[in-house]
């Protein structure tokens, strides 16, 4: 999953929504994740919630460093197999301790170009947050 000049991303779209739950969002070493966000992502890449919208790799590294602070221990798992059409793809999941996994759910949505993500808008529907999207 490395980018170079003239590559793209070797994975299927709909897999690269749940590789970005358990690669990028559930990385914990900022090495790791750095280079996760740079091989997934387009450089100029925007991310939306209901709290705030960041933009570019360094956006989205810090936002998931927010994550991990504000709740920390906790995972997420995709719920489901995401669906892709068009460059556009969705992928529930679940957010909390690994024991109870669903404290806070939601769906991603992301907008791809050229196999990266351009665009990731994420939807609390239960925890947290959830009702800020009301």
């Amino acid at each position: 999953m490395t980018r170079g000049k003239g590559t793209t991303m070797s994975h299927a779209i709909p897999d690269l929504m749940s590789v970005n739950l358990l690669r990028i969002f559930n990385e914990r070493n900022h090495r790791r994740r750095a280079a996760a966000i740079r091989a997934m992502y387009a450089k100029d890449c925007f991310f939306a919630d209901a709290i705030e919208s960041v933009a570019g790799w360094d956006g989205v590294h810090d936002k998931v460093d927010r994550l991990h602070a504000a709740y920390p221990g906790f995972v997420f798992q995709p719920s489901g197999r995401a669906v892709a059409h068009h460059g556009l793809a969705c992928q529930r999941w679940r957010f909390g301790p690994p024991d109870a996994c669903d404290a806070i759910t939601g769906i991603d949505v992301a907008i791809f170009e050229k196999g990266f993500i351009k665009a990731l808008y994420v939807f609390v529907d239960r925890g947290p947050g959830a009702s800020l999207a009301r």
